[in-house]
C-alpha cells in the first residue's frame, strides 16, 4: 500500500475550511482523567503509552514517541521504532504515513499491533485511529470519540488528525497544497 503526501501538504488549509471540526476540546471536552486504558478499535490494535502494559496478544510494539527508548517489556515481540516529534515537519508526516501503513498492513495480516508514544495522547493515538477508521470505513473523527471512551486522556493533535483524513480520503481536493 503506497500513500503519497504532497511535498508540500499544507494541513491548515483544511483546518481553516472547518476549525471547529478540529477543535478538540469543543467536539469531546477537555481530555479526561489520566487512568492510562489500553485503547482497541480494531480486534489487531491496541494504543497506549510508554507506561501502558503491553495487550498479552501483541506480537508488534510500535514505538513512534520521539524520544522512549525500547521498553524492557517488549520481549520477544518485533519492535518497530519510527520517531514522530514535530507534526508540522515534512520528516514527521513521512513518518506518519509509514507508521499508518505498518499498522494497516499488520492487522490485515491479522497481526496484533500495540502502538505507543511518551504519553499516549496524540500521535499514537492518531495513528491508531486513522489505520482503524481505513479498516473499518468509517471516518477518523468518529473512530478518535469511540476510542476516547476507552482512553479518555487522549488529545490528538489537529494536523495528525487532518493527516489521517488525507489518508483515509476524507478531505476535498484542495488542488495544489
Amino acid at each position: 500500500m503506497e500513500w503519497s503526501i504532497p511535498d508540500n501538504f499544507d494541513w491548515r488549509r483544511y483546518r481553516q475550511l472547518s476549525p471547529a471540526e478540529y477543535d478538540w476540546p469543543m467536539v469531546l471536552g477537555p481530555p479526561g482523567e489520566c487512568r492510562d486504558e489500553v485503547a482497541s478499535p480494531h480486534p489487531f490494535l491496541f494504543v497506549g503509552s510508554s507506561q501502558s502494559d503491553i495487550p498479552d496478544d501483541a506480537v508488534i510494539v510500535l514505538n513512534v514517541a520521539d524520544n522512549c527508548p525500547r521498553r524492557p517489556d517488549v520481549g520477544g515481540r518485533k519492535h518497530i521504532h519510527l520517531p514522530l516529534s514535530d507534526p508540522f515537519a515534512m520528516s514527521s508526516i513521512a513518518m506518519f504515513v509509514e507508521a499508518v501503513r505498518i499498522a494497516v498492513a499488520k492487522a490485515t495480516r491479522r497481526r496484533a499491533t500495540f502502538v505507543h508514544c511518551m504519553c499516549g495522547m496524540s500521535r499514537s493515538v492518531s495513528i491508531v485511529a486513522t489505520a482503524a477508521a481505513m479498516l473499518r470505513g468509517e471516518c477518523v473523527i468518529d473512530v478518535l470519540a469511540e476510542m476516547s471512551e476507552q482512553r479518555p486522556e487522549i488529545y490528538p493533535d489537529e494536523a495528525y488528525i487532518i493527516l489521517g483524513q488525507w489518508l483515509n480520503e476524507e478531505l476535498p481536493d484542495l488542488g495544489v497544497l
